[in-house]
């Protein structure tokens, strides 16, 4: 309660060059290109430029300080951006390279099994629909929903990813023996 109180005391309503007006503002932090100021609606970044001239004189604004204080930060902002993406980048080729190095072994050797074979024996192990007794209804639907997607392609990279991890561990198990 006291400090809100504190705060009251020092707020004043300050009206900036657009007509916008900061009700119970407080400056809480200066910076060569502008205020922080706390006010009734939140806290605010307001420039230099959009300041009353006694503030602007109160606080020694310098308009070249200013710009170099904003190419500085602008500058800092992309450079933390850019170690940011290349510290990213090279996270994700960690997690990826496993996954590589599986790959390029599998690509070294012929293929064991493809795509097209996972997909054939999905279709296989599905019972036909007009085998099932119409009892079966559900079963009979879903055989049916099954077939129609495997067939629309809908399941491809599922079955890529299958014979892929197959392939990978037929090799393993070849070059163990």
């Amino acid at each position: 309660m006291c400090l809100i109180g504190i705060l009251a005391c020092h707020a004043e309503d300050i009206s900036l060059a657009d007509g916008k007006v900061l009700k119970n503002a407080k400056v809480t932090r200066v910076e060569p290109d502008g205020l922080r100021i706390m006010h009734a609606d939140g806290i605010s970044k307001v420039p230099h430029e959009s300041l009353p001239a006694d503030l602007q004189a109160k606080y020694n604004f310098d308009t070249t300080k200013a710009d170099a204080f904003r190419k500085q930060t602008s500058a800092d902002q992309s450079e933390a951006q850019k170690r940011m993406r290349e510290e990213r980048e090279k996270l994700r080729e960690m997690e990826l390279a496993p996954l590589k190095k599986a790959q390029e072994e599998a690509a070294k050797t012929p293929r064991l099994t493809e795509a097209t074979s996972i997909k054939g024996y999905w279709m296989r192990s599905l019972p036909h629909p007009r085998s099932l007794d119409s009892d079966y209804s559900k079963k009979i639907k879903f055989a049916t929903y099954m077939t129609e997607q495997i067939r629309a392609g809908i399941y491809d990279l599922e079955a890529e990813s299958a014979a892929l991890q197959w392939n990978v561990v037929t090799i393993q198990v070849v070059k163990k023996s």
